[in-house]
């Protein structure tokens, strides 16, 4: 209304044009605060306006205390932040080569015993022209005889081969997480 004053309005079109928003908004304020649980709905006019603001007020405190609470950590943690050194690189892409050179070296030793193994088998397995009893019997001496003496060759490769695969996927995590962390301190530097 001041407005519309010093702009040099009439007072009745002051009103009138200051008096339409102002309904307005007290109409949305109503039907906002309408459906807010207020306690003591039977009172007077100024005690129901009185509680609807607060209830309001609270409302919007708790919005924006959420709104701090999540943007502030935000916008200060670079403040807290080391700086990364390239030594820090360094340090971690070294320690990622050098896993990445022991994965492959593992992966190579376990080929290779794979290889022997099958090798092993194939020159275990009767040929069809030798499937005698003799052969029979001499398979199964072999191999009770290498239980009892520990000679177990093949038993032993596959045990080698399944700790190495297990090694294997352990040094593939510790190089993922590496890499990750070398991922992150590029970002931040």
């Amino acid at each position: 209304f001041l407005t519309l004053r010093h702009m040099d309005w009439p007072l009745q079109s002051a009103l009138t044009t200051a008096a339409a928003p102002l309904a307005v908004y007290l109409w949305a304020f109503y039907s906002i605060t309408n459906s807010l649980p207020i306690a003591g709905q039977s009172g007077s006019f100024i005690v129901m306006g009185i509680s609807r603001l607060g209830v309001l007020g609270v409302t919007a405190m708790a919005v924006t205390s959420g709104f701090g609470a999540v943007n502030c950590p935000r916008t200060t943690l670079v403040y807290f932040l080391k700086p990364v050194e390239d030594s820090q690189l360094l340090s971690i892409e070294r320690r990622l080569l050098k896993t990445m050179e022991m994965i492959s070296a593992k992966k190579k030793i376990n080929l290779v015993s794979q290889h022997e193994l099958s090798r092993r088998r194939a020159e275990k397995t009767p040929k069809d022209g030798d499937a005698g009893w003799q052969s029979k019997v001499g398979g199964l001496l072999m191999r009770v005889t290498n239980g009892v003496t520990g000679n177990g060759g093949d038993k032993s490769l596959r045990d080698g081969i399944l700790v190495m695969e297990q090694e294997v996927r352990g040094m593939e995590d510790l190089s993922a997480a590496l890499f990750e962390e070398l991922h992150d301190l590029r970002l931040a530097k």
